[in-house]
């Protein structure tokens, strides 16, 4: 059974590493224009998508909230029906309305 050295010695030719020359292609300006535009970018995509992500499970938890709290209500009520409001709906179950709502004001 051979070693790995041994596979990949024909490949690996310590003369050609050592006479190898690295020619940078890189300038000054294109360095700086990919830490100080290209960095933030990135940085600022990544932090809208957690906060954007922050909003959403707060607004799950919220609709989770109040559906367990009406559904307690309606055990301890003896199943009676209440009626609400578009108004109600949209403030307290209808997650669009709610992440709207959240995000416009962030």
């Amino acid at each position: 059974m051979e070693t790995l050295s041994q596979i990949y010695g024909q490949y690996l030719n310590n003369e050609d590493i050592t006479k190898r020359n690295i020619k940078p292609e890189t300038t000054r300006c294109s360095l700086i224009f990919m830490f100080y535009v290209i960095s933030p970018l990135f940085v600022i995509i990544n932090l809208i998508g957690i906060f954007e992500s922050i909003t959403i499970m707060k607004i799950i938890f919220q609709i989770l909230k109040n559906s367990i709290i009406i559904y307690i209500n309606s055990f301890l009520r003896d199943n009676e029906a209440k009626t609400f409001s578009i108004n109600d709906f949209n403030n307290k179950y209808n997650f669009y309305h709610l992440f709207f709502e959240d995000t416009r004001k962030e």
